[in-house]
């Protein structure tokens, strides 16, 4: 309880936190003697620009869909702080312009930040897509959540970070689900594990230079999580133990020489590793057949 005050506390009082927050660059390689690293994100704007309280369409190539951002007003100062931050470091307007640019949507997908409340009035910590209004919701307390698991009492910038990285893989997961409902994608097995695959492949296609800091982050929370996750084997999802190896192998499989640390630091055994190149070519082949019908059709400036 007192690293989550002292971390909110920074959040409401600490113009250093709430204005001046610049992600630093650390080891990149998580395990027991190193934690993630941080990404670098957008220059902040003006801490006055207002949060889409209303739709706010991302412009896209000629389609008849649009991903569409709400941020809805919230009910403490903390999450409003945390939502704003959110905001103005371009989450999710960044991943929504790659994918815009690239995928011909036939209705609009609404991407909601905001305070998710179960009966009892605690936090719901948790992401999820809404088949019925074709909208993802991601909770802003699940974001406080997870930067709890990096906070270590002192650096309060470096836990956010690497919460933000790992809401980004989240945020990937949830669009897997929107896409294989709008796109009539068919997947066979079990659909979250497709979501991942999902998550992973547009990470890497993103990011050339061998660098997936989000995916590497998401292994790491899961990992750090999974004492205190309640998982049953009826669950859609797979165990978290079971997603560390899957995303850590998918990873290593891009390329194994940018990411042998993986197997040093226990995010992936030996024996997966022998595999995990022919899993991810086979993921990357399988999720390029499914979206190129759907790619939009280049324009002439």
């Amino acid at each position: 309880m007192k690293k989550v005050a002292a971390l909110l506390l920074c959040l409401l009082v600490s113009s250093a936190c709430r204005e001046d927050l610049k992600w630093t660059a650390a080891d990149k390689k998580p395990g027991p003697a190193a934690s993630p690293a941080a990404s670098p994100v957008a220059a902040k704007s003006a801490d006055a620009t207002p949060l889409p309280t209303a739709a706010t369409p991302v412009p896209t190539r000629a389609a008849t869909g649009q991903f569409k951002i709400i941020y809805t007003e919230m009910q403490t100062q903390s999450q409003h702080d945390l939502a704003k931050m959110l905001w103005r470091h371009g989450f999710p307007r960044r991943q929504l312009n790659i994918l815009g640019s690239v995928y011909a949507l036939p209705e609009d997908i609404t991407i909601r930040v905001t305070e998710c409340k179960a009966a009892d009035g605690s936090d719901i910590l948790n992401a999820f897509y809404l088949r019925e209004t074709r909208e993802i919701r991601l909770c802003i307390g699940f974001f406080r959540s997870i930067a709890m698991i990096y906070y270590d009492g002192t650096d309060y910038v470096k836990a956010i970070a690497h919460a933000h990285n790992v809401f980004q893989f989240i945020l990937l997961h949830e669009m897997g689900h929107a896409l294989i409902d709008v796109l009539k994608l068919p997947i066979t097995g079990k659909e979250e594990d497709a979501a991942d695959q999902f998550a992973i492949f547009v990470l890497a296609d993103d990011l050339p230079e061998k660098d997936l800091p989000q995916a590497i982050y998401a292994a790491y929370y899961f990992k750090q999580s999974a004492a205190t996750r309640q998982e049953t084997y009826a669950d859609q999802h797979g165990f978290s133990h079971q997603r560390v190896y899957n995303f850590s192998c998918w990873v290593y499989g891009t390329g194994p020489e940018h990411y042998a640390y993986l197997i040093d630091n226990g995010y992936l055994t030996q024996a997966r590793a022998v595999t995990c190149r022919e899993e991810w070519q086979q993921l990357k082949t399988g999720w390029l057949k499914l979206l190129t019908p759907h790619l939009k059709e280049k324009t002439t400036p």
